[in-house]
């Protein structure tokens, strides 16, 4: 069946209505770094995506008006920082432009030389490969040299302007089938087998760190409450706040 012309004319949304539109979809959030003439640069960033697993490709999206991008992108290499929930104090001071982003930051080099986070839930240090214009942000992919992965599983998620985190499920007993809380709560993929909750999905079909999965039935909460994390940089756990301010990287 063939799709219908597009109308000639259409209105396309507006700014603030595609920022809302895709807000609800919730991310998490990076860190992404580099050491341009050996100083350390950085971006806050919710666009992180995986683009291939053979080769290993990763891409983000900075604004092409960035300034911190313009001189990141001359080292030719970019690390990546998955942030955790302890971080959200952090990413709410660093993702402003201008933001002076390794304050009080403890990191080491990588072993290509960029800023790695010291208890990032995992670091990626990558070759930039391609970049792409594409409307007022670039699309930039990298090619992973090198990994590394925290036992911690408590990200740091951006939805709907505000940070927040996975709420764990409510207590289960076997009598439990799940379906009565499936309108309520969001389903999400965490490591470990639990006897009790019921399988719905086989996580032999999950990719990723995802692949030897369990179901856990949790929600996304955009005000979490403090969660104190012994870290060294200092930071408990943040309140959950509105961050719809302007980003270098992409925050919707």
């Amino acid at each position: 069946m063939a799709l219908p012309a597009p109308a000639h004319g259409t209105a396309t949304p507006d700014p603030r209505s595609l920022r809302d539109a895709l807000g609800r979809y919730a991310t998490g959030v990076a860190f992404v770094t580099a050491a341009p003439d050996g100083q350390p640069a950085g971006l806050i960033v919710n666009s992180l995506t995986s683009v291939s697993l053979d080769p290993p490709l990763v891409s983000f999206s900075p604004a092409r008006n960035s300034l911190t991008w313009t001189r990141m992108r001359g080292a030719g290499r970019f690390g990546v920082n998955v942030l955790g929930r302890w971080h959200e104090p952090f990413a709410r001071r660093a993702t402003p432009a201008g933001a002076d982003r390794f304050a009080g930051l403890d990191w080491d080099p990588g072993r290509s030389g960029v800023p790695l986070l010291t208890d990032a839930l995992a670091t990626l240090e990558c070759e930039i490969v391609a970049e792409h214009p594409t409307g007022d942000h670039w699309i930039v992919v990298g090619r992973v040299d090198h990994l590394g992965i925290s036992p911690d599983a408590d990200p740091l998620i951006f939805y709907a302007g505000a940070f927040g985190a996975l709420l764990p499920p409510p207590a289960c007993g076997p009598e439990d089938t799940g379906a009565e809380r499936t309108s309520e709560q969001l389903d999400a993929y965490r490591l470990g087998p639990d006897p009790q909750i019921p399988k719905r999905t086989d996580p032999r079909s999950l990719s990723g760190g995802l692949a030897a999965g369990r179901l856990l039935r949790g929600e996304i909460q955009r005000r979490p409450p403090a969660v104190p994390r012994p870290s060294k940089l200092g930071f408990g756990g943040g309140a959950g706040s509105s961050a719809s301010f302007s980003s270098e990287g992409r925050l919707f």
